[in-house]
């Protein structure tokens, strides 16, 4: 956000008001609730404030990646179109992250089964049995004997509660 003086309470209220998204992350529903939300705040102060000058909303420039609005040419607020590599810079991707990547390229290298066939309680815990293609279940047989493998072989239990709350957290705006 770019602001210049304010000219009067009205201004300066709506500057206040926009700053709560100041270096925001948002996805594109998100980007649209934001600039209702501002178009209401700016209704309210305009009323408020009838002897000012109406303050306003406009789009002052517009690319590929970036929009840039206007609200009464007091100050401008950018938004800029981003990926999430751009957003998380200069990490190791972790073997999750790398597994999402795969996941989202048609599934190259990932082989998955929630076909449980058999469950058993030892002194360890429990062990679980999975029906899996026949080359996943020889390359698991090859590294029981302490061979290398082609693939990583592990079960991953995910809490349905749990990810449900992720979810809705990664919904619209990340602060």
């Amino acid at each position: 956000m770019q602001a210049y003086t304010t000219k009067n309470n009205a201004h300066e209220e709506i500057q206040n008001y926009v700053r709560q998204w100041h270096n925001a992350i948002v996805d594109d529903e998100s980007l649209k609730n934001m600039l209702n939300d501002i178009e209401e705040e700016i209704s309210r102060i305009n009323a408020k404030h009838a002897r000012c000058k109406d303050i306003y909303l406009s789009i002052n420039s517009y690319t590929e990646n970036s929009i840039q609005y206007s609200v009464f040419e007091n100050f401008y607020l950018t938004a800029h179109k981003v990926s999430r590599e751009q957003v998380i810079p200069d990490q190791e991707p972790t073997a999750l992250s790398v597994m999402d990547r795969m996941t989202k390229d048609d599934n190259q290298g990932i082989r998955m089964s929630k076909t449980m066939t058999d469950v058993k309680d030892v002194a360890q815990g429990s062990l679980i049995s999975f029906g899996v293609e026949k080359a996943i279940g020889n390359d698991a047989l090859s590294q029981i004997y302490g061979m290398p493998g082609e693939y990583m072989i592990f079960c991953m239990a995910v809490s349905k509660t749990e990810l449900e709350k992720t979810r809705e957290k990664m919904k619209g705006v990340t602060k």
